[in-house]
């Protein structure tokens, strides 16, 4: 069938695309929406689909986007309100009567049909709208964008649930590249997974320098390579030292300890893999004086080394 296969063909160029611009996306580019534009794509002549994000501590789903502009506009002259925003409690509704839902049973793709178009109707549009619209909106909207069926499907990955997306056909319209959607979907799952994984660190990394900034402990942060990455406002008023000063671990080095054999000794303190350690030693200021101060080098898994210095004498 020359038809299907170049729909194959396209289906398969369109998923080493959208995996490549997934990998690209910037992390201010909205996620959600790119999902929305990318699967009208796969859909047919007159799209009607939303996305949305699934929060897990309130256990409540988000509507992120809504396709097309079409379906959108005339979705909130309906409900008086935009889609784009609306919460949908999973707890409240989801997990009983007639859907017995949890967030792992909704990661796979099931169709949902709808009477008048289908007198099999195990889930009314009102329940699977978690009955944020009354009954008649419902069916107004049914009716107005000629909805039969949806199709459901969840953003998981790992385990996880990142969201759900919904896809709106005609009684008659057949949803031709489910697998490729899917496939797509997954995709998307996995850069969703990714850029929360990316979020967690950059939080963690952000509340590690607060962390640091904030200490009343004079302090200097180098990364693996030696380079600085944070000089505390407190190591700067003790010593005078600042970031511009001190842009590597050896520059700082040769100016708090000038002579060669003494710096030896801190350098030897410095690289140990061993457990935190610390010594005493005389380290000399931006204006020439010497202090003397308690040196403790600790040394984290990805071998970012931070450096406390406290001081142990009034200074000389």
């Amino acid at each position: 069938d020359i038809t299907e296969k170049k729909r194959h063909l396209k289906n398969m160029e369109f998923l080493a695309r959208t995996a490549m611009e997934l990998v690209d996306l910037p992390p201010e580019a909205d996620i959600y929406q790119y999902i929305a534009d990318r699967l009208v794509e796969l859909l047919p002549d007159n799209p009607r689909c939303w996305v949305e994000s699934y929060d897990e501590l309130k256990d409540t789903f988000f509507v992120k986007a809504q396709e097309d502009q079409e379906f959108r506009e005339e979705t909130k002259d309906i409900i008086g309100r935009n889609l784009v925003g609306m919460e949908f409690p999973l707890e409240s509704v989801y997990s009983s009567s007639p859907f017995f839902e949890t967030p792992s049973s909704i990661k796979t793709m099931r169709e949902y049909q709808f009477k008048p178009f289908f007198d099999d109707e195990r889930v009314s549009f009102y329940d699977l709208s978690a009955h944020q619209f009354p009954k008649d909106e419902c069916n107004t909207i049914l009716k107005a964008f000629n909805i039969g069926k949806i199709y459901s499907t969840g953003l998981a990955w790992q385990g996880h649930l990142f969201g759900l997306v919904g896809i709106c056909l005609g009684p008659d319209e057949i949803l031709g590249n489910k697998q490729a959607i899917e496939s797509f979907l997954r995709q998307a799952s996995i850069a969703i997974a990714r850029r929360m994984t990316e979020e967690r660190l950059s939080r963690s990394e952000q509340r590690f320098f607060d962390l640091v900034t904030l200490s009343d402990k004079p302090a200097l942060v180098f990364n693996q390579e030696g380079k600085s990455i944070l000089v505390n406002p407190g190591f700067s008023d003790e010593f005078g030292y600042t970031s511009e000063d001190i842009p590597h671990m050896d520059a700082w080095l040769e100016k708090a300890f000038p002579d060669p054999e003494y710096r030896k000794k801190a350098v030897d303190l410095l690289d140990s893999d061993h457990s935190p350690s610390d010594g005493t030693f005389t380290i000399r200021c931006q204006d020439g004086r010497e202090k003397d101060v308690s040196l403790r080098p600790v040394r984290l898994s990805d071998g970012t080394v931070v450096v406390e210095c406290d001081p142990v004498d009034a200074g000389r």
